[in-house]
């Protein structure tokens, strides 16, 4: 991450995480997170109390398994275009479908800010305002989800009164699930066996079915869009 961030002409501050295995389990025996998750939440948590500590007005917080575009400096030099005081701009993808709803807010290098409606995974890379982080906080005393549902799933409601936008394209993408596109010589030392969890061979049968539904919620969806019934598109969010 070290040569990475040098060489995207970014200069930053190291926060060490929580060790999962080092936490005293008993303090969290009512809540059903693995260890690991645990010690994800505990760490992007300490990095929230930092920018309501230190008074920071908006922190861009990265993980360390990650790509970044070019031109992410582009953007976070210029603040003008962030939405207000009160949002989470969450800038990677996975390259998953996700609902997202048309703002009209614009930022540099020819990307758009749209309000996430639903869920999408992951922590990669986000902008946090200093009244979020206060929030999010105060929210947070008790974590009993995953950090990334935490943030971002919108129909779980806990951060209902935080802006929450999508980035598009997305300057900031999961090593694991992309390849190498600018010559980094980075890769993750997480063993991708801990990341995914093996799937079960569907049957032709369960195959069909799942196809159906799949065609069902997708016709559905374009349908409720023709007639104007709501304004949430359903789009992959890219990588660039």
């Amino acid at each position: 991450m070290d040569e990475l961030l040098k060489h995207r002409s970014l200069p930053y501050t190291r926060v060490s995480a929580v060790d999962g295995t080092a936490i005293d389990r008993p303090v969290y025996a009512s809540v059903s997170l693995t260890m690991p998750e645990i010690g994800c939440f505990l760490s992007h948590r300490g990095i929230w109390e930092l920018i309501v500590s230190e008074d920071i007005p908006v922190a861009l917080i990265l993980e360390d398994d990650i790509e970044i575009s070019p031109d992410l400096s582009q953007l976070i030099e210029n603040p003008n275009w962030l939405p207000g005081d009160n949002f989470i701009v969450k800038l990677d993808t996975t390259g998953t479908r996700i609902a997202l709803k048309e703002t009209g807010l614009k930022a540099p290098t020819q990307r758009s800010l749209l309000e996430l409606k639903d869920r999408h995974c992951g922590t990669g890379g986000y902008l946090l305002s200093n009244a979020a982080a206060h929030r999010l906080v105060d929210l947070s005393k008790n974590p009993m989800v995953p950090v990334d549902l935490f943030l971002f799933d919108r129909k779980r409601g806990q951060t209902a009164d935080i802006g929450t936008y999508q980035m598009l394209p997305a300057p900031i993408a999961h090593k694991i699930v992309i390849e190498d596109v600018t010559g980094t010589a980075f890769e993750t030392t997480i063993p991708k066996k801990h990341l995914w969890k093996p799937t079960r061979r569907l049957s032709k049968s369960e195959k069909l079915t799942r196809e159906l539904q799949r065609i069902v919620l997708q016709s559905s969806r374009a349908l409720l869009v023709l007639l104007g019934l709501t304004s949430t598109r359903y789009i992959k969010a890219k990588f660039r």
